[in-house]
């Protein structure tokens, strides 16, 4: 090992120290997965040596200040005996660790080979061995918020290392082999951000750098160049060509990870006070638009209005009423342009969101595809200040979109999510007015089964008039973020292709109100199998101040129940439907609930009930006919006494 090797030309030093870290990268890399995939095995401690010797042979490259052939050779003699016991763990880990593992440990192997290969041929031929391994797609779970990033690398295996980590961290990787490729892909798709190798044939990193920043279609991409290569001027020419950062090989997994991190949360950052700045100018068009608008068609509908009187044949008639028909159908879209543009006119008052979804439900129902299923997931939150229409009419198009998005011969589920939480300063939302303030928000949350949408969608929802075949038509989506600007609220959407989407809408709780769940009215769940008693009665107990829910059948009603479990307080039954062949409701109930209080009402006198069905497990009796005030007695009643019935 002392005699002179038959070096060839003299090469930079600079260029040999980005020869020797690229098979160190490949070493430090694999070894550190190993670490980590079997950390439950008694591995640790033998994989720690290999990265003791690595980072050795590190230290020993940094070194380097010539690359003459009396250098190289004393670098060999130092770096051969660490290759060397690199090797050797890695021959008795193959023979202890699981089959599994034998992939990685074959490259460390080759790393160490290739590491001595580069000072005997003075060149990157001895990489050839490990461009031979095929790429190896780990989804192991990591951070939260990824990202689409493409790596450009000539090494197969430098591709494989960083995919492998970026996957780790869920981002979503593409990868490319040369500058020409990595454009193309660039222009095809929309990229975060690119990692970017250096030092590639054809055409460098510089080049590419270069390119990407020349083009204006390619100015949201952040590329962040990742080499071997040690020189500051290249850091320097680097950062001064509009790159935004330079790592050095081989990488360190937590500073990469932090980088991207990083730069995600700036392009995000900028992204959303992009979108917001071109909403709010979108949004001052509409008003004016709307408002120029209301005053030509107060004139229009005004005149129609005077024509349909004055004229005497129908046909004449006729043509004045679709006047007036088109007049209102023009006044409902100014008015969705005065919410998009936050506007509108707002009743404000405080609302209850789980309430509100409980007596909108019937409404959503009946506007669903039989074979879209709704799901109600309805947590007790604390009321929030709004406009109790307006949130009804963005609660409703935010489920005929999902529903939409299900598509009308598919089957799939649309679910509404309520609850409450803490949002931090510095939180990013795809809609919010002046700016997002930290604090306590009640949500609701409107997901679906449908096809799922693309990111370049996702940018476009809530512009005026963006359709798709899966989206509400017209202002929709734009009327819903005008809504919760309006209102001071949040809004963030989630989405992927082919896995549905989701919508969630923050709202700032009432200031001064409690945000324990007494806050929250209770249900009186009334359950008849007439349709006329059931809206008196709901129209009734609303006019006294009571909030109803309703169900037609036993199988209805235990449904709500379950649902709405800690909510309901009381349960009017008619006790047609409370003893039937489907078997005793109120039994049924009480496995439920067993706190739950339970009025029948019967046309039976109290003693012929009792001869029909028991009587020992309700806590009222209510004889029909019966009055309104007879119902509200009865029901405050209970409330203030509780106990059941004597036998």
């Amino acid at each position: 090992m002392s005699s002179p090797l038959p070096f060839p030309a003299p090469i930079p030093a600079a260029e040999l120290r980005h020869q020797l870290r690229t098979p160190l990268n490949h070493i430090i890399g694999y070894t550190e997965f190993l670490i980590e995939e079997h950390s439950a095995m008694n591995f640790t401690a033998t994989l720690n040596q290999i990265l003791i010797e690595a980072n050795a042979l590190l230290e020993n490259i940094q070194q380097v200040e010539e690359a003459d052939s009396a250098t190289l050779t004393a670098l060999h003699v130092l770096l051969h005996p660490g290759a060397e016991r690199i090797r050797g763990i890695v021959a008795e880990l193959t023979s202890l660790m699981p089959r599994a593992a034998e992939e990685d440990l074959r490259r460390i192997a080759s790393a160490a080979t290739a590491l001595e290969e580069v000072l005997v041929a003075g060149n990157a031929g001895g990489q050839s061995a490990l461009n031979q391994t095929p790429p190896v797609r780990d989804h192991a779970e990591a951070d939260a918020e990824p990202g689409r990033i493409l790596v450009v690398d000539d090494d197969e295996v430098n591709r494989d290392m960083l995919l492998r980590q970026l996957a780790r961290q869920r981002h979503e990787v593409s990868t490319a082999p040369d500058g020409p490729t990595a454009l193309a892909l660039l222009r095809e798709r929309r990229f975060d951000i690119m990692l970017l190798d250096l030092m590639m044939p054809g055409m460098n990193g510089f080049e590419v750098l270069e390119a990407v920043k020349a083009d204006p279609a390619l100015a949201g991409v952040a590329v962040i160049l990742v080499s071997a290569l040690d020189e500051m001027d290249s850091v320097v020419r680097s950062i001064e060509a509009g790159a935004e950062d330079y790592l050095f090989k081989p990488v360190n997994p937590t500073l990469l990870r932090a980088r991207i991190k990083s730069t995600l949360g700036r392009l995000r950052a900028e992204e959303m006070v992009r979108r917001k700045q071109r909403l709010e100018s979108i949004g001052l068009l509409a008003a004016g638009i709307a408002h120029d608008f209301n005053n030509l068609l107060t004139g229009i509908l005004g005149y129609a209005q005077l024509l349909a009187q004055a004229v005497d044949t129908p046909k004449d008639r006729e043509m004045a009423d679709a006047i007036l028909r088109s007049g209102e159908r023009a006044a409902e879209l100014t008015r969705q342009l005065l919410a998009y543009s936050g506007k509108g006119m707002f009743r404000m008052q405080p609302v209850n969101l789980a309430s509100l979804i409980c007596e909108s439900e019937g409404l959503i129902h009946a506007s669903l595809p039989k074979k879209v299923q709704l799901q109600l997931q309805l947590a007790d939150v604390p009321p929030i200040v709004a406009d109790e229409n307006q949130i009804r009419q963005v609660l409703l198009n935010l489920v005929l979109n999902g529903a939409e998005a299900i598509g009308a011969d598919g089957t799939g589920c649309v679910t509404i999510e309520t609850g409450v939480g803490e949002i931090a300063a510095g939180a990013q939302f795809d809609v919010f007015s002046d700016e997002v303030k930290p604090g306590r928000y009640a949500w609701f949350e409107v997901r679906d089964t449908g096809c799922g949408m693309d990111p370049a969608t996702m940018s476009k929802i809530f512009e005026p008039f963006f359709t798709t075949k899966f989206l509400g038509r017209g202002l929709g989506l734009a009327a819903v973020a005008g809504i919760v600007r309006s209102h001071q609220g949040l809004l963030r959407v989630s989405s992927q292709p082919g896995l549905g989407s989701a919508l969630r809408l923050y709202f700032p709780v009432q200031p001064g109100e409690s945000e324990s769940p007494a806050s929250v009215q209770p249900l009186v769940l009334v359950v008849d199998d007439e349709s006329v008693v059931r809206q008196m009665v709901k129209m009734t107990l609303e006019r006294a101040g009571r909030a109803v829910a309703l169900a037609e059948s036993r199988e209805e009603a235990v449904e709500v129940l379950r649902r709405l479990r800690d909510r309901i307080e009381i349960a009017l039954v008619d006790s047609k439907v409370a003893v039937n062949a489907s078997g005793d409701l109120i039994t049924r109930l009480r496995e439920l609930r067993p706190d739950l209080r339970i009025i029948v009402s019967s046309s039976f006198t109290a003693a012929e009930a009792a001869e029909h069905f028991p009587t020992d497990n309700v806590n009222g009796y209510l004889q029909k006919p019966w009055r309104m005030s007879e119902l509200l007695a009865i029901l405050d009643q209970v409330v203030r006494q509780g106990d059941l019935l004597p036998n």
